[in-house]
């Protein structure tokens, strides 16, 4: 039941972001407008300009996976995808340098927290030290 619940969630925060794909791509003034404003915001450059809209989708199905990996349990794959993807905003403001650069760190560690914890109780397990 929490799959099909994750999925159905994915595809409701994805819904506003084919939205404002179509209102993009059918006014060219607002397509001029987020040609400057999400590469900017995000720091990135696009190679065409005129792919916005691939842009959009992208950050649509960026949403999508981060609710779906909360929904399903993992939360600190979620939370820390969203810390990584979040933290180009940082940039913005230069009292929050620190920050910006820490929070890729952090957001990388908790996307592998899992992997991480499961290594070491299996470290745990094939120890020679281990009593019991």
């Amino acid at each position: 039941m929490s799959n099909y619940t994750a999925i159905v969630i994915g595809v409701l925060s994805l819904i506003p972001f084919i939205f404002m794909e179509n209102v993009i791509s059918s006014n060219r003034y607002m397509e001029i407008l987020m040609n400057m404003i999400l590469p900017a915001t995000l720091g990135i450059n696009l190679y065409n300009p005129y792919r916005i809209t691939l842009l959009i989708l992208a950050l649509g199905l960026t949403v999508m996976g981060i609710l779906i990996s909360i929904i399903k349990g993992n939360l600190s794959a979620g939370i820390g995808y969203f810390i990584v993807i979040s933290a180009v905003f940082l940039g913005i403001d230069g009292y929050t340098l620190l920050l910006y650069m820490i929070s890729p760190i952090i957001g990388f560690y908790l996307m592998n927290f899992e992997d991480t914890k499961r290594k070491k109780y299996i470290i745990e397990i094939i120890s020679l030290t281990r009593k019991g």
